[in-house]
């Protein structure tokens, strides 16, 4: 017979494992990408790779795995230009709120570009473009 804190216990031991399919679903959860990324993909010659490295074991996950890599990097470039755009509009509206308005329509350009291609949520790019007009609109009230 198991008492119930043993039971408990078990249960999140499982759920630390890495190969358990609790495992999978908390680090998916926390974040962590099941498989590592890679620019290039996978160097299969590679002997350190294929020690730290899950392999898709079927041709449709090795698939998805390629997507996930393109992806992934088309999305990194695309989020870093928004944090570009929308740093340089933010230190303009701090610094000369009066010329910041074209810097502005430039971030809120990048931002829907980003949510049109799904590099980041509609709600989140929303957000964003909103608290950037009005900070500017406050910035440019103050300075009158």
């Amino acid at each position: 017979m198991v008492s119930a804190t043993q039971q408990s216990s078990r249960i999140r031991r499982r759920k630390q494992t890495t190969n358990g399919k609790w495992g999978k679903r908390a680090r998916r959860r926390s974040g962590t990408p099941a498989f590592a990324i890679h620019p290039e993909g996978y160097d299969k010659s590679a002997s350190d790779a294929k020690k730290d490295l899950p392999m898709a074991n079927h041709p449709s996950a090795e698939k998805r795995n390629r997507q996930r890599v393109k992806r992934t990097l088309a999305n990194r470039s695309t989020k870093s230009a928004v944090r570009t755009e929308l740093k340089s509009a933010r230190t303009l509206v701090a610094s000369k709120p009066a010329d910041a308005k074209a810097a502005v329509t430039a971030a809120e350009s990048v931002l829907a570009r980003a949510a049109s291609k799904g590099a980041i949520s509609k709600k989140a790019a929303s957000r964003k473009t909103s608290r950037l007009a009005k900070a500017l609109h406050k910035a440019v009230a103050a300075a009158k």
